[in-house]
C-alpha cells in the first residue's frame, strides 16, 4: 500500500470494515494482492468526495478521482507483496480462513463437492451515514465475493451488486459437468481410436502446413486460428445453420426422447433436431503438446469475467471485464449430466416452484442414430451444480455470443463440450448474452419460458404476444 502512497493509518480503518464485513474471512481480503482493499479504499474516498459536490465543491470531486485511477494503475504494477508483513504492519494478527455463515459444517472443505465450490451470498461492504444525517444512506456495495469459483476457475471471476435486489442462488461451482445419475457417459483412452486422434503430431497442430487428424471433424482444416480464437469462416457457418435451421439438415426422430420423456406410451411427433458443426479437439492420447493451439475449450476460462446484478429486471448477468475478439472462448456451459427422462422427472417434482437455470438439450447429433436410448439422450441442468455460464442472460437473435459443440474426451457426441464463443467484437463492461433457442410459444414444455426481458427489436417473445393480440382482435 506504501508504494501508491497509502499510510498504514490511512488503510487501517477500511480493512477494520471489511474485517468485520467479511467476518474476518482473510481469503476474501488477499486475493488478487489485497485488490478488494485497495478498490474499497478508494470507493469510500470518491463516496466522501462526491459529498463535497453536493456541497458545492465540485472541483475537488473531479481532483480526487484522478489519483485513484493513477493509484490503481500503479498498485496493478506492483509485484505480490508479503502477507504476514503486510498484516503485521497494520498490527493485526493474520486469522485462519473463516467459512461462510451459509455452510453447515464450517470447514472450507465441506464447501468442495466433485472439483466445486459452494457459493453464497454475502454482504462485503455497506457504509451509512450518522442516522441523524440528512443525507442518508450511502451504499457502495450490497453484495461483492472476490472468487465465485473460490479457486475452482484459473482465474478469479468476482460478483458484484449494487442495488442489493436479489441473493446469490445457492449452488456449487463446478469447473466441468458432473453426471448426474443414468447419463451413459463413459470417458476412458481405450475407447479412443487412432482415427479418432492424432498420436504422430507433435508441438503446436495449429501452426503446422497440414491439417492433423483431429480436423476431420470441421472439414480438413482447424476451426482455431494460432491466435485461439474461431476462424471466420467456421464461425459464419455456425451462424448460418442457427439463424436459419430450415435450410440446413434437420433431423426428425422416428421415436423422440425428448416427447418420450412427457409420454412414454403415446410420445408425440418429434419437431426436429438440427445437426450440426462440431469442433474435435487433440487431447491427452495426440502426440501434439499440452499448448497445442487445438486445445481451447478444454484449457478453460481465460476471460476477466464479472457477475453482476442487471438494472433491467433480468436479475444477475455477466460481463466482460477487457475487451474480446471476435471468436474469442468465454466459458462452456457446464452442469449436471442428466437423462432427459430425469430432467423431465426433476422439474415436475419441483412442481415450478422455486426458480431455474434454462436447461440445454445435447441433441446436436442424435441424426447419427435411429433410436436413442433414454440413458443416451442426454441433456445440462445448472441448476444446483453450475459454472459462470448460468449467468448469462437469454437476447433473442443478436446476442453477442454464440454456443458450439466441442468434443474433446468422448469418441461418440452423446455428450460434448457446449462452448461459448464471440460472434462480434465485445467491449469491456459490457453485458455477455446467448440466445437460448426457446420457443415461447411451447406451452408444454416441462421447464416454462419465462418473461423475455432482452430488450432485442428481435425479440421472439414480442412476437408470441403480438399473435396472441391478432386472435383476440379477429374474434
Amino acid at each position: 500500500m506504501s508504494a501508491i502512497g497509502l499510510s498504514a493509518d490511512e488503510v487501517k480503518p477500511v480493512l477494520l470494515q471489511l474485517l468485520k464485513a467479511s467476518e474476518k474471512n482473510w481469503d476474501y481480503i488477499e486475493a488478487d494482492n489485497y485488490q478488494v482493499l485497495v478498490q474499497t479504499f478508494w470507493e469510500l474516498q470518491e463516496a466522501k468526495l462526491a459529498e463535497d459536490e453536493k456541497k458545492g465543491n465540485k472541483d475537488d470531486f473531479l481532483l480526487g478521482k484522478r489519483p485513484r485511477m493513477e493509484a490503481i494503475e500503479l498498485y496493478e504494477d506492483q509485484a505480490s507483496c508479503d502477507v504476514e508483513v503486510f498484516s503485521e504492519s497494520l498490527g493485526f494478527a493474520q486469522d485462519p480462513y473463516t467459512p461462510m455463515n451459509d455452510i453447515a459444517s464450517g470447514t472450507r472443505e465441506s464447501s468442495q463437492v466433485q472439483g466445486g465450490s459452494s457459493a453464497t451470498p454475502t454482504v462485503m461492504v455497506q457504509t451509512v451515514t450518522d442516522e441523524n444525517d440528512n443525507d442518508g444512506l450511502q451504499r457502495i456495495y450490497q453484495h461483492f465475493m472476490g472468487d465465485i469459483t473460490k479457486g475452482v476457475e484459473r482465474i478469479s471471476i468476482s460478483l458484484v451488486d449494487e442495488y442489493g435486489g436479489e441473493e446469490l442462488p445457492n449452488f456449487v461451482y463446478i469447473r466441468k459437468s458432473i453426471v448426474y445419475q443414468s447419463a451413459c457417459l463413459q470417458i476412458s483412452l481405450a475407447r479412443i481410436s487412432d482415427a479418432d486422434c492424432c498420436s504422430s503430431c507433435l508441438d503446436d497442430c495449429v501452426a503446422q502446413q497440414l491439417p492433423c487428424a483431429c480436423a476431420c471433424e470441421t472439414g480438413g482444416s482447424f476451426a482455431y486460428t494460432v491466435e485461439g480464437r474461431l476462424n471466420d469462416k467456421f464461425l459464419e457457418d455456425c451462424l448460418s445453420m442457427k439463424a436459419n435451421p430450415q435450410q440446413h439438415h434437420l433431423f426428425f426422430c422416428q421415436d423422440c426422447p425428448l416427447e418420450r420423456a412427457k409420454n412414454e406410451h403415446f410420445p408425440a411427433k418429434c419437431n426436429g433436431h438440427l445437426i450440426r458443426k462440431f469442433i474435435k479437439e487433440c487431447w491427452v492420447k495426440c502426440g501434439c503438446a499440452e499448448g497445442c493451439g487445438n486445445r481451447v475449450v478444454q484449457r478453460g476460462i481465460n476471460c476477466n469475467l464479472q457477475v453482476f446484478m442487471t438494472h433491467a429486471g433480468k436479475g444477475w448477468g455477466v460481463r466482460a471485464l477487457q475487451d474480446l475478439p471476435r471468436g474469442t472462448f468465454v466459458c462452456e456451459y457446464a452442469g449436471e449430466i442428466l437423462t432427459n427422462t430425469e430432467l423431465y422427472e426433476r422439474n415436475m417434482t419441483a412442481g415450478g416452484k422455486g426458480r431455474h437455470t434454462y436447461p440445454v438439450t445435447l441433441d446436436a447429433d442424435w441424426g447419427s442414430e435411429k433410436t436413442l436410448k433414454d440413458e443416451e439422450a442426454l441433456c445440462l441442468d445448472a441448476t444446483y451444480y453450475g459454472n459462470v455460464a448460468r449467468f448469462i442472460n437469454h437476447r433473442c437473435y443478436d446476442a453477442n455470443l454464440t454456443d458450439i459443440p466441442v468434443q474433446v474426451e468422448t469418441p461418440d457426441r452423446h455428450y460434448y463440450h457446449l462452448a461459448l464463443f464471440t460472434v462480434r467484437d465485445v467491449k469491456a463492461q459490457e453485458e455477455l448474452t446467448w440466445d437460448y433457442g426457446i420457443d415461447f410459444a411451447d406451452d408444454d414444455h416441462p421447464v416454462k419460458a419465462f418473461k423475455c426481458r432482452c430488450g432485442s427489436r428481435f425479440c421472439r417473445d414480442n412476437k408470441k404476444l403480438k399473435r396472441k393480440l391478432v386472435v383476440v382482435l379477429d374474434d
